[in-house]
């Protein structure tokens, strides 16, 4: 090389081709393992933000799961409820018929007792005994036994005092 001249024939351009070449090696690696470590750094945020989209996922899933079994058991719950208050109805009416017909039969053994009280002879003995009738004369009133008579005076005496 003269005066800041190459010569033809010298190794000085290959030399700095060399260096070059080095130069721009070590800058492709640099770059490559930058590039690499941008890799990296890329791939592992996806990673994370993957796994954090999974939870949150997975908590929803879970939370409509939740809100699922709980519309189910209150739907359950509303048609047992529908259902008893269904037969509620039934055992209602059957309750008043069942008064009703406790009352009619009531009235029928009012009936009936009356009809006894009214055609058996103690009845009138029995109203003696209450007004305080000597038993002599319920005896003969009535057509019963003087044993009879003194029975319904000492029966029905502690009921009228």
């Amino acid at each position: 090389m003269m005066n800041g001249r190459k010569c033809p024939g010298s190794n000085s351009g290959l030399l700095s081709y060399g260096f070059e070449y080095l130069k721009s090696s070590r800058l492709n690696r640099v770059l490559e393992s930058k590039m690499n470590a941008l890799v990296i750094l890329l791939s592992s945020l996806m990673f994370l933000m993957s796994l954090a989209l999974f939870v949150y996922t997975k908590k929803q899933l879970t939370s409509l799961q939740q809100s699922i079994q709980f519309k189910i058991h209150t739907n359950q719950v509303n048609s047992e409820l529908t259902a008893l208050n269904a037969g509620s109805f039934g055992l209602g009416e059957r309750f008043i018929k069942l008064e009703k017909q406790m009352q009619q039969m009531a009235a029928r053994i009012d009936e009936v007792s009356s009809e006894m009280s009214n055609n058996s002879p103690y009845a009138y003995a029995i109203e003696l005994a209450l007004k305080a009738t000597p038993a002599e004369n319920i005896a003969e009133l009535c057509h019963i036994s003087l044993t009879e008579a003194q029975l319904l005076v000492m029966m029905h005496q502690q009921q009228a005092a």
